[in-house]
């Protein structure tokens, strides 16, 4: 019995490694793509060159973008939690 319970631990551990994990990888993603609006957004590019330049739909960036002109001042961890 004691080892279905510490086999049952050891699977709930590992699902919440792969949890943490994963977003982890989604912060890091956000904050890589918070960094390069800022920095196009300081060369004063519009949302729709942002977009085209990174792949992406407008859509998807207008939030950061917003963030980022409303707070110029304010980290790219700053902003990330601002949304």
């Amino acid at each position: 019995m004691e080892e279905r319970v510490q086999a049952k631990l050891e699977e709930r551990l590992q699902e919440e490694r792969e949890k943490v994990s994963v977003l982890t990888a989604e912060k890091t993603r956000s904050l890589e793509r918070i960094f390069l609006i800022k920095k196009k957004c300081t060369k004063d590019k519009p949302l729709l060159v942002i977009a085209d330049e990174l792949e992406a739909e407008p859509d998807e960036l207008s939030a950061i973008y917003n963030a980022v002109i409303r707070n110029p001042e304010k980290t790219e961890a700053e902003i990330y939690e601002l949304l």
